[in-house]
């Protein structure tokens, strides 16, 4: 397989040169991912960072306000789309649950290659977490554009209901207008 693409050359190791890429590839370690496997579960410890190589992967979100099942907010189906990475640098909890759709394939990328990349190769390790940021930073930007491209479209569906509703009345006005001409005559 040959992992230095294009999109990981503008994501996971942009910026890097052949060498630096070479470092990084040499921690990675390449897993055959199980279709319906789950690679993230919200609320427990982060373990890695994942990549997607092959295959289709959902991500899944509990609603804070009740016990309602998981909810799919995204579906990540192309090579180079990076999951885990919030709880990886925060260390806290994985934020969402992470399944795959079927077969495939993830680069990963534990803490303790993480450490390894950073005491080995430092600059480097700067890079992969600078590229991370990055790559978190289109999800916020992507995540914003949704959020408002959803606030317009409520905005719009109000307007036309209203529309819907007032021209509903017109109707009503005439046929009641209509009916006491007619009852009169």
């Amino acid at each position: 397989m040959d992992m230095i693409d294009g999109v990981l050359k503008q994501g996971l190791l942009a910026g890097m040169t052949d060498d630096q890429q070479a470092a990084v590839l040499g921690l990675v370690e390449v897993r055959e991912i199980k279709e319906n496997a789950m690679l993230l579960e919200e609320g427990t410890p982060s373990l890695a960072i994942y990549v997607t190589w092959e295959g289709r992967f959902a991500i899944f979100k509990r609603r804070s306000s009740d016990q309602a099942p998981a909810m799919p907010i995204a579906v990540y189906n192309e090579r180079g789309m990076v999951f885990g990475e919030v709880s990886f640098l925060y260390g806290g909890n994985c934020t969402a649950t992470v399944r795959a759709l079927d077969h495939g394939k993830v680069l990963v990328i534990t803490h303790a290659d993480m450490d390894r990349l950073k005491a080995e190769y430092p600059e480097v390790g700067a890079l992969v977490l600078r590229n991370i940021v990055a790559l978190l930073g289109l999800k916020l930007v992507r995540t914003v554009e949704t959020i408002t491209d959803s606030l317009v479209l409520g905005r719009i569906a109000r307007l036309l209901a209203k529309e819907v509703v007032s021209a509903t009345q017109h109707v009503r006005d005439e046929r009641a207008f209509e009916a006491l001409a007619a009852f009169r005559a």
